[in-house]
């Protein structure tokens, strides 16, 4: 163990200290290749295409869409707006809403059952350096958690590939948006976490590789904020007018770019 990963109760400063580190899932932790990732995405929406073509009509109900394919791709764009106001829509909010776009009756927990086995099977790739950093991480006795949006995955499914892979025995707590009201940007899926994790988000550092990871977590007060990304791409910023104030009064420290364990490390080093 290096010194700049040792625990938390050897740092000389208790107003610096970093107890917990949450996670981002997908292109943090959890990759898929551009390939594997839109054959998933097509596979999926057959899956709610044909469920949606079994349903049941509503007697006297008057379709909105005339096609399935029509009335799926409205409820993926809403499912789409919501989130950018930190708003989840699951996927059985999903199915309820196809159906009524469709006039026909929605069977709770179909299309979570056909998506399932789809999920679990993704072909994720799992940088050895990050599971070893993680392993690490916990046995220095840090606070360990995720804080993922969820918008077209049925969580249970998310924490059977986690468990399946042997990540979800290093966290303490696992947040998905899918099982609550609330996604990234929004502060209130960091807070969940931070509540069950029983470290205050001043003590906290989130490592994320989207805007709203940096938006959100910013946004309830975390003490350090790591993104991952490529130089290609635009870094946001938490000064940024997307990124509201930190509830504690001070801007987090900021670390850019890298890879999960380069980044856990710099975001430790006092």
């Amino acid at each position: 163990m290096t010194n700049r990963m040792r625990s938390p109760k050897a740092r000389d400063h208790a107003h610096d200290q970093l107890t917990a580190i949450t996670f981002d899932l997908w292109g943090t932790l959890l990759h898929l290749s551009p390939r594997n990732a839109a054959r998933y995405e097509e596979e999926r929406e057959r899956i709610w295409l044909d469920s949606a073509r079994a349903w049941p009509r509503v007697e006297g109900a008057e379709p909105v869409k005339g096609s399935e394919k029509e009335a799926r791709a409205q409820v993926v764009q809403e499912t789409r707006k919501e989130a950018t106001l930190g708003r989840t829509r699951s996927v059985e909010a999903q199915g309820h809403r196809l159906a009524e776009l469709l006039g026909r009756e929605y069977h709770p927990g179909c299309v979570s059952r056909q998506l399932d086995p789809l999920v679990r099977r993704l072909p994720v790739r799992i940088e050895p350096a990050d599971r070893r950093t993680l392993a690490e991480l916990e046995r220095s006795g840090l606070r360990l958690g995720v804080v993922s949006n969820l918008l077209f995955e049925p969580a249970e499914s998310v924490r059977a590939l986690l468990a399946e892979h042997h990540l979800l025995r290093f966290f303490h707590h696992v947040s998905l948006s899918e099982e609550l009201p609330w996604c990234k940007p929004s502060p209130r899926i960091f807070q969940d976490c931070l509540e069950e994790l029983g470290v205050p988000a001043c003590h906290a550092a989130h490592v994320g590789d989207s805007e709203e990871d940096v938006t959100g977590a910013t946004r309830e007060g975390y003490g350090a904020v790591g993104f991952i990304g490529s130089t290609r791409r635009t870094v946001p910023r938490t000064g940024s007018a997307s990124a509201s104030p930190s509830r504690r009064g001070a801007r987090p420290r900021c670390v850019h770019l890298g890879s999960v364990s380069e980044l856990t490390r710099k975001l430790l080093k006092v």
